[in-house]
């Protein structure tokens, strides 16, 4: 942990200060120090952009009974709602001021709140949620009101999420009388009958100094945050009245939960290996759930993730593949998750089968599980747990790369009590013999139990010392599979160039960076769709990735995979946008095979059907958990055809014929933007990018037909401009869904880089953090709503600004009320210094936080180049900031800067 100080905080009488600072370095050893608490941890790192702060507290619903479920949750959300200094609302203004925005979640074992600020910002924000963690005013109003909309809102959108809902089902059943078994919400009617007192007990049993761990990474200076953060932690004192004024029946209804029994299993297929499972055919999910290792077992809570990947790593896992090693539609989609916790955990798996599966579908998805497990648990599957390895390092190393992720990491395995382990985690994954996690995955899916026998957990523990001798804690040994810190030391470099082709490629140098990211966006436009059904652009994308002329047998997805990369299709509101992955020695062969997908797609009657399904699919799974059927609504109502959602009716009525008509129209040359990253010369990146995208022979087919098609010459194609009103609309989709949706479409010119900086702080200042106007008018003065946000299109010249907030179905009522309220607050013109201040801090702080990510940095830049304002609008956006006036409004037509 080399770099780290840990401050342990106490506070005593007989002590002249509460805090002591120590330094670890593993080549020094630890000096001795009096133990204290909380657990302090501070990277100073001077060239992070952002201050990460994490506060984790052992207070969640594994801490409640049946009678007191949803208090951890509840309490989170008054938290925010002021101390008897501050009223509510002042501390997401501290930390929103400073460019972050604070976010909380309620799990099991604890409760998280989060932020990352701008550097020179960070005190307030940290000495303002230290003070509202020890000293909650917990009003009574506010409490009303934040219950109701739990009750309405939250839990509506939760119901509306198929994996939520299987997911609370799956505990439920494995953990029966054991607090686990609770949902983190909370129980609607326990959380309807909690009063101000009972929270107020249970912030004083768990919202401890003791309990707490906090984690800043950044530019900082240990000693100033240690200060910070001892102001408001040495209160045991106030701490103790509290507790005496509560007294001893309050205080002791709350209790650390006990170990579970042996969780509970079902058969559903009467075949070992045994899982418990459980099935939701009407919302076209299959789930299993595995018994998995406590953090307490730190090998084998190791192994279980690498076996999760061996299994369900897409075009990889076991899985995915038959036993011959081929790609077949046994489902459409899965998803799986394991979060390690204080005491026995499940790992989750979710398939998604296609709606043409058939009766059978489950039972051939149990059939494959099987296999699968039989093969890891047989030795058949050395490979894939291999490789796994490899992939759970390269991942944890990126992880550690990005300063934000870094301090989750700490924090995260810290509450966990292994505040150690990001720094050895390599070490100890590298360590695991593959027989080791073969017994690992025969106690999680036989039927004996998945806990390791101790001496199982020693030989794994002496595995990890061998590893972690001097041969690799020391010298080149260790440098081999360290965990590594981003070089932001050395700038990064970009580059554009227009290829012959017409292709347009920004080539960005990453220092650091271990694998190649490329992002490949098809510029069809806002109103792309106007000649076609609904849902044709979205189609014409995933039949580029089935069949090519070259290989009709798998996915090109499938292939690339294979060939040491990964790709993922993306909707934007100006087209489609294709991520891929590759390391440098791969980098060829993804290249190779992305252009064949792209230059020679074959569109056959068979790869519509199998892209029609699989769209198809992911509605059964997504619709009224998210807000694009609205957004359509919206722009449609703008008299844009660009295609961000389609339903499936709609999806149903696009043929073949549409879907060759708008591929020849739209995928030339001259509408793709490539923005390709990685640690290589720009050079050299720019140069693999011409040798395969900047050919125009690759392209004549299709140059040629789009000219029949249109008309008119490639890059002149008609565009409808949109009208300059605004428009509100409502939707609950599909209208069986628990959920309702109203929001907003706001049109503005963006003719220059200073328009489009002037269009993301409109945006934040109407739809980001909790000072911004939409949770204002409605969440904070009415207790309306859960979830909101918003974005922007821009496209030639004109942008658009999308803003929706989520209630539940039952307010639906009063729809028409909240959409003149909101018509009302899209007229006001702003011109508080604080407000507008607010908002360009948030939208610099979100820049460099996507500078840290490589993915959100290079789809930025793709967006900006594509849309037609310029990468250099991106690249550029804190200079542009700094020319934001004093003034801005937010409605239809008005420039004012």
């Amino acid at each position: 942990m080399k770099g780290w100080f840990i401050a342990l905080l106490i506070a005593t009488t007989g002590m002249g200060k509460c805090l002591a600072l120590r330094h670890l370095d593993p080549d020094k050893g630890i000096a001795p120090m009096p133990f204290a608490q909380p657990k302090l941890f501070v990277h100073p790192d001077p060239s992070a952009p952002l201050v990460a702060i994490e506060v984790w507290i052992q207070a969640g619903s594994a801490h409640e009974t049946r009678e007191t479920s949803g208090a951890a949750h509840l309490l989170e959300h008054m938290i925010f709602k002021g101390t008897a200094q501050h009223p509510p609302g002042a501390l997401d203004a501290a930390v929103e001021s400073a460019g972050g925005v604070l976010e909380a979640s309620t799990e099991r074992d604890w409760t998280r709140y989060r932020m990352a600020v701008l550097p020179d910002r960070w005190e307030a924000p940290l000495g303002m949620l230290m003070e509202h963690l020890f000293h909650p005013a917990l009003p009574e109003a506010d409490l009303a009101r934040e219950r109701a909309l739990i009750l309405q809102d939250e839990y509506a959108f939760h119901r509306a999420d198929p994996l939520r809902v299987a997911r609370y089902a799956l505990y439920a059943q494995a953990y029966g009388e054991h607090p686990y078994a609770l949902p983190p919400l909370g129980i609607p009617d326990s959380l309807a009958r909690l009063s101000r007192e009972q929270l107020m007990a249970f912030h004083a049993r768990f919202y401890r100094p003791d309990r707490m761990v906090i984690v800043v990474v950044g530019p900082v200076e240990p000693e100033r945050v240690r200060q910070v953060v001892s102001r408001f932690s040495c209160g045991e004192a106030a701490q103790g009245q509290a507790e005496k004024a509560l007294g001893h029946d309050l205080l002791t209804a709350w209790q650390e939960p006990h170990p579970p029994a042996e969780l509970a299993r079902t058969d559903a297929a009467a075949e070992k290996p045994h899982a418990c499972t459980v099935e939701f055919a009407q919302s076209h999910l299959f789930t299993i759930a595995v018994p998995a290792p406590a953090a307490t077992q730190p090998e084998a809570m190791l192994a279980a993730e690498v076996i999760r990947l061996a299994l369900a790593e897409p075009y990889h896992g076991r899985l995915w593949t038959s036993d011959e090693g081929q790609i077949d539609r046994t489902f459409a989609s899965l998803q799986s998750e394991y979060i390690p916790r204080l005491q026995p955990s499940l790992m989750l798996f979710f398939f998604q089968p296609y709606p043409d599966a058939g009766e059978d579908w489950k039972q051939r998805i149990r059939q494959r599980w099987q296999a699968a497990i039989q093969q890891i648990i047989e030795g058949r599957a050395r490979p894939q747990l291999e490789q796994a390895k490899q992939w759970l390092i390269a991942r944890h190393q990126q992880a550690m790369r990005n300063p934000l992720e870094r301090a989750r990491l700490y924090a995260f395995y810290a509450t966990l009590g292994l505040p150690n382990l990001p720094d050895e985690y390599a070490l100890r994954v590298q360590s695991l013999a593959i027989v080791q996690i073969e017994q690992v995955a025969q106690a999680m899916f036989g039927s004996s139990g998945w806990r390791m026998t101790s001496s199982e957990e020693q030989v794994a523990s002496e595995n990890f010392t061998k590893w972690a001798g001097e041969e690799n804690f020391g010298g080149e040994g260790r440098g081999a599979i360290s965990e590594g810190r981003a070089d932001r030391r050395s700038e990064s470099e970009i580059f554009r160039q227009t290829l012959a082709s017409g292709v347009r490629v920004i080539a960005l140098r990453q220092p650091g960076a271990r694998q190649i990211v490329l992002q490949v966006l098809i510029a069809t436009g806002a109103d792309a769709e106007r000649d076609f059904p609904p849902g044709t652009s979205e189609l014409t994308a995933r039949m580029l990735f089935t069949t090519t002329l070259n290989e009709t047998q798998a996915s090109l997805a499938y292939r690339i995979a294979r060939s040491g990369g990964s790709l993922q299709l993306h909707w934007e509101p100006i087209g489609v946008r294709i991520t891929a992955l590759a390391e440098p020695a791969t980098i060829e062969n993804v290249l190779s095979l992305l252009r064949e997908g792209l230059v020679r797609a074959a569109f056959e009657p068979e790869g519509l059907n199998n892209a029609l399904q699989a769209a198809l699919a992911e509605r059964h799974c997504t619709d009224g958990a998210h807000e694009l059927p609205l957004y359509e609504m919206l722009v449609r109502q703008l008299r844009l055809k660009g295609g961000l959602y389609a339903s499936a009716e709609q999806l149903q009525q696009v043929r073949l014929e549409d879907v060759k008509a708008f591929y020849h129209r739209y995928y030339r040359p001259d509408r793709f933007v490539i923005v390709v990253a990685g640690d290589l010369p720009v050079e050299r990146l720019t140069e693999l990018m011409l040798r395969y995208f900047g050919a125009q022979d690759d392209w004549k087919e299709s140059l040629l037909t789009s000219r029949n098609l249109e008309g008119e010459p490639p890059g002149e194609l008609r565009h409808n401009p949109m009208p300059t009103e605004m428009v509100v609309s409502a939707l609950s989709y599909p209208s069986t869904a628990p959920t309702i949706y109203i929001g907003f479409g706001v049109p503005m010119p963006v003719r220059s880089p200073e328009e489009y900086a002037a269009l993301l702080v409109r945006q934040a200042m109407l739809c980001e953090g909790k000072g911004s106007l939409l949770f204002q008018q409605f969440r904070e003065a009415q207790g309306i709503g859960y979830a909101f946000g918003g974005r922007v299109i821009v496209w030639r010249g004109e942008g658009l600004l999308l803003g929706f907030l989520q209630m539940g179905a039952g307010r639906e009522s009063r729809c028409e009320e909240l959409l003149n309220h909101l018509r009302a607050t899209l007229h006001q013109k702003v011109s508080e210094p604080d407000i507008l201040r607010r908002a360009i801090a948030l939208v610099e702080a979100r820049w460099r936080r996507d500078q840290l990510d490589l993915f959100e940095r290079t789809r930025r830049l793709a967006l900006a180049e594509a849309s037609g304002v310029g990468y250099l609008a991106e690249q550029n956006l804190p200079d542009l900031l700094k020319k934001i006036g004093p003034t801005i409004k937010i409605a239809p037509g008005d420039t004012t800067l």
